[in-house]
């Protein structure tokens, strides 16, 4: 059997365990990816997936939740390699997976989950039919265009409301890699001077962390371990935009993750996600005389969540998202020393390039829509702080180091960016503002930085 990458990422188990089904999400047991029917009909689901704007093909997993039995066999040919030689074969443009084996605790049971990327500017079509049996091709047909149903399942176009979507996303891809091409021309992003608004949210939010912290502590000292990103919107000329009412921003904020969480998966929770087993539902609170949504996930009686945070945002524009920082949670922990050995990480020791790059760039597409409920908005203020870094050395949870140690000698890091929201309509604009947002706090280890390259690299896992 090829080596494995145990990757324990909670929320893919959740996706696997849970019966729900949806339409983004295509579950089967082991396939035979040498049997030239099986191999046309995967075709299918991946030009689906693809263009109904990204989605899972699950490969081990049962459709009532959790998984089959277990197939060494079928499970040793499930490579990446199979699953791009499928999409090379049949589908054009032709798009890159990303397979995930995902681990359960006891490091026995797996199954493979093959991250299918969004469409570009052109939508995918079969180019060959599958093999023929009757005189008909099974699995998937030459000229033909497949997208997710409801159901869920994987169908041909045949109407023009199966159409609509898929051309309009698109008609905005391609819109959008023009717009940010010029606006990068045009305008780079500039340190933000007059940040006392985009501040002063900044602080009410890590208040709202600090006083949610129970008695009991979390690997780390959360007071003293996490990281905060917020965003302030505004109009063309730099002024406060027009508030909109608290149903739309609920609204807009659902859209706005499903949108994010559609282009990046769903390997890292969204920073304005409504995770299951909270004890209370988003409430409202009060910042500066105006209504705000506030989500606390940190603690159910005094035990904590897997993924503490808190997150606030405003039907002015505002927003802001608290969290422990990833690499002290507990199953990252234990999925890199499972690769790398009992001592290759530690609680409160490690800073992961690979981890805060796609948070970042997560929660900079999540502007990028979000900003689409608000008519006036033009421009956008966003901070990041992090706390907590003396002594962390730079490093990814997969087997590797960098040339030498690198450690960071200060604990804190601040920086506010202001520039043209134009700037993240694309995915290359986004990746660019994710790597001039941490490098700052990446130059604290020793000068480290990552490109925009680097960045895109993430969003594309």
């Amino acid at each position: 059997m090829s080596n494995r990458t145990e990757i324990l990422f909670v929320e893919l188990r959740a996706i696997i365990d849970s019966d729900r089904e949806h339409p983004l999400i295509e579950r089967k047991a082991w396939l035979n990816l040498t049997d030239d029917a099986v191999r046309a009909k995967a075709a299918r689901h991946l030009c689906a997936l693809c263009n109904s704007g990204g989605g899972w093909l699950i490969l081990g997993a049962a459709d009532e939740g959790g998984l089959c039995e277990s197939n060494a066999e079928l499970e040793a040919t499930s490579t990446q390699d199979a699953i791009n030689d499928i999409v090379a074969k049949y589908l054009d443009p032709p798009f890159h997976c990303e397979r995930h084996i995902v681990a359960w605790d006891d490091h026995l049971r797996v199954c493979h989950a093959y991250r299918v990327p969004p469409h570009g500017a052109t939508p995918v079509c079969a180019k060959r039919d599958g093999p023929h049996k009757s005189g008909k091709p099974q699995g998937i047909s030459t000229a033909t265009h497949y997208v997710r149903s409801t159901k869920p399942a994987s169908v041909p176009i045949v109407s023009s409301s199966d159409w609509k979507p898929l051309i309009d996303r698109c008609v905005t891809h391609q819109r959008e890699e023009l717009i940010a091409s010029i606006s990068g021309l045009l305008s780079g992003a500039s340190e933000v001077e007059d940040i006392d608004a985009l501040a002063e949210f900044a602080d009410w939010s890590l208040n709202k962390w600090s006083e949610a912290q129970p008695v009991t502590e979390w690997t780390t000292a959360a007071k003293q371990n996490h990281s905060a990103l917020t965003f302030r919107l505004l109009s063309k000329h730099e002024d406060t935009i027009k508030p909109i009412s608290i149903g739309s921003i609920r609204t807009a904020r659902e859209s706005a993750r499903d949108r994010s969480n559609n282009e990046t998966g769903n390997m890292f929770v969204s920073s304005f996600e409504l995770n299951a087993g909270s004890p209370s539902p988003a409430s409202i609170r009060i910042f500066n005389g105006s209504e705000v949504i506030v989500r606390n996930h940190v603690h159910n009686d005094g035990e904590y969540f897997g993924q503490p945070y808190i997150w606030a945002l405003s039907p002015a524009g505002l927003g802001s998202s608290v969290r422990i920082l990833d690499e002290d949670r507990p199953e990252i922990l234990h999925a890199a020393q499972n690769r790398g050995g009992p001592g290759y990480w530690n609680y409160g020791e490690q800073f992961s390039p690979r981890w805060q790059a796609a948070r970042a760039f997560k929660f900079l597409r999540f502007i990028h829509y979000i900003s689409e409920a608000f008519s006036d908005a033009n421009q956008v203020e966003v901070e990041v702080r992090f706390n907590g870094l003396t002594g962390r050395e730079i490093k990814n949870p997969t087997i590797g180091s960098y040339s030498y140690p690198r450690v960071a000698l200060e604990s804190e890091r601040t920086l506010a960016l202001k520039f043209p929201l134009s700037r993240l309509s694309s995915i290359v604009g986004t990746s660019d503002v994710t790597a001039e947002l941490l490098n700052p706090v990446f130059r604290l280890f020793e000068g480290f930085e990552i490109g925009s390259d680097y960045a895109q690299s993430v969003f594309k896992r």
